[in-house]
């Protein structure tokens, strides 16, 4: 397995990650993926939602420059292999539901719909191809989330768009392109 080269800023992230105590083992490699090559953060946690979590505090230590995709194995045979080989690994993060990117915000409605869905969900940031059930959103944090946009845009949204919609980037788009921050 390649890793990154980058020893310093590997150690950091393996450092922070060992804070954790929803994550069992972490390793840091760079993987070919179709986008060129991409560090990946390979953990071993019980929690399948634990990835997101894990994304954000590696991107709280290092910035948003270069960030990283976190895998989460569900059990140590399926770590080890991909910890142990690039196919294995490739395919673990291609595959696999609990694979978790950072995908920055790209318009003023993106970053004002980000921004209130981490604030309601007491999160740092979100990135837009989270989804709203998996980090935590309920019935009742929809509602918030849907409040605090029409306040803020002073447009009448429908909550049932949180629910409909598979990512933050989606939810995004259907709530129109009037909502930008005010």
């Amino acid at each position: 397995m390649e890793h990154t080269g980058d020893v310093a800023r590997d150690e950091v992230i393996l450092r922070a990650l060992r804070a954790r105590e929803d994550v069992a083992e972490a390793v840091v490699c760079d993987v070919e993926l179709a986008g060129g090559p991409t560090t990946v953060i390979l953990v071993r946690s019980e929690d399948f939602c634990a990835g997101a979590d894990v994304r954000d505090d590696v991107l709280d230590v290092l910035g948003t420059a270069g960030p990283p995709v976190v895998v989460v194995a569900p059990d140590a045979g399926s770590f080890a292999e991909a910890a142990g080989d690039q196919g294995a690994l490739r395919e673990l993060v291609e595959g696999s539901p609990y694979a978790y990117s950072w995908v920055a915000p790209d318009s003023p409605r993106d970053e004002l719909v980000a921004e209130v869905v981490a604030q309601v969900l007491g999160r740092s940031r979100v990135s837009m191809t989270d989804n709203f059930l998996d980090l935590g959103g309920d019935s009742v944090l929809a509602l918030e989330v849907v409040s605090e946009l029409e306040q803020r845009t002073e447009q009448a949204l429908p909550v049932e768009a949180l629910f409909e919609t598979a990512t933050v980037a989606e939810f995004a788009a259907r709530t129109g392109e009037g909502v930008a921050h005010r």
